[in-house]
């Protein structure tokens, strides 16, 4: 939806997959220019997709689609410009991944573009693969991994004196994948947005730390089943 929602929301996704080798494209569907900041933020969102190693990183900057709480948006635009996107880089997309119907944080423009890319999901079934959701996650079951977090993280403090250096130096590079690190630096080249609010949203926020993916749509079986 906006520039730094790849930083606030998905960065262990991207991680991961930047870890693997697997090319990125980052699309965002409009340019966060709702208080007049948009070139600015798309300067940021370019800075974000160097440091993930992204192939193509693309703002749009529509009227029919643009950031704002109160921003009523054209879906079936929003959609054709997804379904233009894919066409146009060339490439068969073998996975997608958007908000889920909840927009992780409720914002109405996450929402809209996760109800423009399922539609889009009909019309791409020779270009794309898999399109995936971000779940969103409620404060009861925020709360209850944080409770089990913390249970984890005093077992580990205790075992942490009887092991062994070798093993020591393994469990360090296992934690440090689990970080805030790579959003907090994402977040970093988002100057205009790194308010002191969202630094308490990269080091508490669950999405800073783990992504729970939903398959929403497979184009493949969705063609066999036509057939």
């Amino acid at each position: 939806s906006h520039p730094d929602d790849e930083a606030m929301f998905f960065m262990p996704t991207l991680c991961a997959l930047s870890s693997c080798g697997i090319a990125l494209h980052l699309l965002s569907l409009t340019s966060g220019n709702a208080d007049g900041l948009g070139a600015a933020r798309h300067a940021e969102l370019m800075l974000v997709g160097a440091a993930v190693g992204a192939e193509r990183v693309t703002v749009l900057n529509r009227t029919d689609f643009a950031d704002g709480f109160a921003e009523e948006w054209n879906l079936s635009a929003a959609s054709d410009a997804v379904v233009q996107y894919v066409k146009e880089a060339g490439v068969y997309f073998d996975k997608v991944l958007t908000f889920d119907e909840f927009g992780a944080s409720h914002h109405p423009n996450h929402v809209d573009t996760h109800l423009a890319v399922r539609h889009a999901a009909h019309r791409l079934r020779k270009l794309a693969g898999t399109f995936l959701n971000l779940r969103t996650r409620t404060w009861a079951q925020v709360c209850m991994e944080r409770a089990q977090a913390i249970m984890l993280s005093l077992a580990v403090h205790l075992c942490w004196r009887k092991t062994p250096s070798k093993a020591r130096i393994r469990a360090a590079a296992l934690l440090s994948r689990h970080s805030c690190c790579a959003s907090w630096r994402a977040m970093g080249c988002h100057a205009t947005q790194w308010k002191w609010f969202r630094k308490l949203h990269v080091l508490f926020s669950q999405y800073t730390y783990v992504n729970i993916i939903d398959v929403v749509w497979d184009t493949r079986f969705a063609h066999e089943a036509s057939l």
